[in-house]
């Protein structure tokens, strides 16, 4: 029996012993947020990349490093812990300018600012420039309708004289014939014979003085 109790107050020492020493939790400063977020797509490469971590990183150790498709580092070099914030939770690296389309890849390392504890990570976006809007013609440009000037007035044309009715013309004297004119001269002569005729017979008859 108290072999059992010895036991039991061994376990009880043991268990509080655990329980007054203070526990240590390891601290990681991880990927929070970032400007460009991770898995964007921008149709404009940004001039400074920009990453929230959980905690506060220190500036000697943490590090961004951005590379592209081929892996090669595009970035100025210049990877720093925003000191201006008081929780040290910001870090920021620029780019030049003019990257191409691309995806691009931003490797990050961060020292806990409070217990040195050390971790990386990545993310990446993409630079995808906008298609260039198609030119369209032109609309018609619709002019007003103009009517056309008025044009003077013609004098109206005489009316034309009314035809007038051709003159009734009398019957055609036929011309006479030759036996009419054969038989005419015969009788003109005999007529003037027998003027004749009388004519001396009355100077005969008249006496003389």
């Amino acid at each position: 029996m108290s072999k059992l109790f010895g036991l039991a107050v061994a376990a009880a020492t043991v268990l509080f012993m655990v329980a007054e020493r203070p526990v240590v939790v390891l601290a990681h400063a991880e990927y929070d947020h970032s400007d460009p977020a991770d898995g964007a797509t921008v149709t404009t490469a940004p001039s400074t990349i920009k990453v929230w971590f959980s905690e506060g990183v220190k500036s000697s150790g943490s590090s961004l490093k951005v590379t592209n498709a081929s892996g090669q580092q595009v970035d100025n070099k210049d990877s720093k812990v925003d000191t201006s914030q008081a929780d040290r939770k910001l870090m920021t690296v620029t780019l030049p300018p003019n990257l191409p389309d691309s995806t691009y890849t931003v490797n990050w390392v961060t020292v806990s600012a409070d217990d040195n504890d050390k971790d990386d990570g990545k993310f990446s976006f993409t630079v995808k420039s906008a298609a260039p809007t198609s030119t369209s013609a032109p609309a018609p440009v619709t002019l007003p309708a103009v009517a056309p000037p008025a044009l003077p007035a013609l004098p109206s044309a005489a009316p034309a004289p009314a035809a007038q009715p051709a003159p009734l013309q009398g019957p055609k004297t036929l011309p006479r014939t030759g036996s009419n004119d054969s038989g005419t001269l015969p009788l003109l002569a005999a007529f003037g014979g027998l003027f004749l005729f009388v004519g001396i017979l009355t100077r005969r008859r008249q006496p003389t003085s």
